[in-house]
This record gives structure tokens, sequence and C-alpha cells, in this order.
């Protein structure tokens, strides 16, 4: 009788290690991203998600062959405990996945950070006078360029540009095509 128990009571060992693995890590994991002492739980997130999508196909697996008769439960509260871990397993990955928890600092710097990598910043000098209005509205043609962002002083110009819709070369071939004598400034 006891050597019948072994292995079951290995494998039920094991389901609540994966079990905890799935629910309470990604708890950690989501602490780590909002307090800087969890943030070494941030590193292991893509193996923690791993984790958590295997123990909610396996509660899955387990409830749907409940509800079609081919698997059965050994009591009413040892389904419950499939549900609740179903439901925890689910949340918790939802929550990993969506990260709800930023606070204010960490959205504004997740946006600055998507700015950053979509956008680039150039300096031109324009070598002769120049009227400012009509330089803003060449610049307004070319697509892709941030108008809004243009400082102009001192005969150079900031440009802010997205790097995929155009090019510091196809604003430098823009401009001298306007006729304006300018240098790029690195």
């Amino acid at each position: 009788m006891i050597f019948k128990s072994i292995p079951s009571l290995s494998a039920a060992v094991l389901l609540f290690l994966a079990h905890i693995g799935c629910c309470l890590v990604p708890i950690l994991a989501i602490a780590g991203g909002t307090l800087p002492q969890f943030s070494f739980w941030v590193e292991y997130s893509p193996y923690i998600l791993f984790l958590q999508s295997c123990m909610l196909i396996y509660l899955s697996i387990k409830l749907i062959r409940h509800h079609f008769g081919k698997g059965r439960f050994h009591s009413n509260a040892d389904r419950m405990i499939y549900y609740i871990g179903w439901m925890v397993a689910a949340s918790t990955l939802a929550i990993g996945y969506f990260e709800p928890f930023h606070n204010e600092n960490q959205q504004i710097a997740q946006q600055q950070f998507q700015f950053f990598k979509t956008h680039r910043r150039i300096q031109i000098k324009i070598n002769e006078p120049f009227e400012v209005n009509y330089v803003k509205k060449d610049l307004a043609l070319i697509n892709g360029i941030r108008t809004s962002s243009l400082a102009i002083k001192d005969k150079r110009i900031w440009i802010t540009y997205h790097k995929e819709t155009t090019s510091r070369e196809e604003i430098m071939r823009v401009l001298l095509q306007k006729g304006y004598d300018v240098t790029l400034q690195e």
C-alpha cells in the first residue's frame, strides 16, 4: 500500500511546487517591477511565463477531462482546489502579461523609451540669413518631422524626426533642394 502512495505523493509534491512557482513567483515578479529589492525576479520572467502556461494547460486539461466524464476528482474539495488553481493561474498569467501595477514614473519612462526608440534628433546649421517661418513651412512638408518640436536659434535648427518615416539624408536633400546652404552638425 505504501509503495502505491510514494509515486502519488511525489507527483502531488511536484504539482504543489509547480503551483507555488506558477502563482507565488509571478506575484513576486510583479513586485519586482515596482520594488527595487525584487528586481532579480524580472530577469527570470520568461521562465515564469513558461511555467505559468504549462500549469494553466495542465489544469485546463484536467478540468476539461472532468467535464467530459473521462477524469474524476477524489472529492468536491479536490475539484474546487483545481478550479481555484485554474483561476489563480489564469489571473496571474494575465497580470504578468499586462503588468497593470506600473506607477506613474514607470509609465512615463516607458513612453519616453518608446519615443527614443522610434525618433531621432539632428542639428543643422544654415550658413546664410533665412526667414524662420519659411524654414518651418519647408520642414513641415517632410513627412515624419515633428514640427511641434522644431527649435531654431542662432542659425541652428534642431529637428526631431521619426526614423522609420524619414532620414537625416532626406531632410538634408530637401533643404538643399529648397536652396538653403546647410551643414549637418554632429
